[in-house]
């Protein structure tokens, strides 16, 4: 699994075009209601984003099907943590890009925030669970109570 690389241009030059927008946009929507700075300059002259400053971590890219047994669900009943290949779960967020050639999967997970998995189709279509845990945290966040099953 890919981690966001901190300088911009690297970012704009590696990652897809549509996930490199959401970030972007996110990063900008945040430096917008804090009214506080979103990158620095490094040496070079390039900026470079401090995700887990802005974001509460560094946003991924999942690369291989392996690297979904990355994405933890809670599992309060049985105190445990499962993958997402195990297990759905509910997200705070759990949406499809523009295109819906990826799908973005977030959670909360300190005060400061959390890490954001983008998930490209060819991934979330073959694992039920991310189709499951989409369909779940929409469901739930729009006020209708939901239950994940295994």
């Amino acid at each position: 699994m890919l981690q966001a690389p901190k300088q911009m241009k690297q970012l704009i030059e590696e990652w897809p075009p549509e996930v490199v927008t959401d970030i972007l946009a996110t990063l900008l929507n945040i430096g917008v209601a804090t009214n506080d700075s979103i990158g620095k300059t490094d040496s070079a002259g390039y900026v470079e984003f401090d995700y887990e400053y802005l974001l509460g971590g560094v946003p991924h890219l999942v690369e291989t099907y392996n690297d979904l047994k990355e994405i933890k669900i809670l599992d309060f009943a049985a105190e445990t943590a499962k993958d997402i290949t195990e297990r759905a779960g509910i997200f705070e967020v759990a949406e499809y890009l523009a295109s819906k050639k990826f799908m973005l999967l977030y959670n909360t997970t300190s005060n400061s925030g959390g890490v954001g998995y983008y998930i490209p189709s060819k991934f979330y279509m073959s694992c039920p669970n991310i189709l499951e845990s989409h369909r779940l945290s929409n469901h739930f966040m729009t006020g209708k109570e939901g239950s994940a099953s295994n």
